[in-house]
């Protein structure tokens, strides 16, 4: 008999920041680990990596390698209770104040915003060539 676990908005988040971190750096701390199988892979990842965050932790030193936006997105996803809702205003502020600091802009709206940008119907432009 399988266990189901339910996901909430915090674990959605906190999967949105490793993503963002793997964006970042090119890779996660975990992704490397040692294991005999896939089982034991899973259990040191979540045991050891995620699950110790304190700064002397795998991932709190790769947190400390970061610019100190990830660590405060991290620390918002560590406050949360299970049903409570992320302040999804704050964790966009972090980055959109980086991008002010930085100099950059929302420079690009997204492909499909612009109706002239692509064919209804299609998401590849003609200049792609699909063999």
């Amino acid at each position: 008999m399988s266990v189901r676990l339910e996901v909430s908005r915090r674990d959605d988040i906190e999967s949105l920041l490793y993503v963002l971190l793997e964006f970042y750096h090119g890779t996660l701390p975990w992704y490397d680990i040692p294991a005999r199988d896939g089982r034991s892979e899973l259990k040191i990842m979540v045991d050891i990596m995620k699950a110790d965050v304190s700064p002397f932790s795998p991932f709190g030193i790769f947190l400390a390698q970061s610019p100190p936006e990830f660590t405060a997105y991290h620390a918002h996803c560590a406050s949360l209770a299970f049903g409570q809702k992320p302040d999804y205003a704050l964790l966009r502020g972090l980055f959109r104040e980086r991008m002010r600091k930085e100099g950059w802009g929302a420079d690009s709206p997204f492909d499909w915003a612009n109706g002239s940008a692509l064919e209804k119907g299609t998401l590849l432009p003609e200049e792609y060539v699909i063999d």
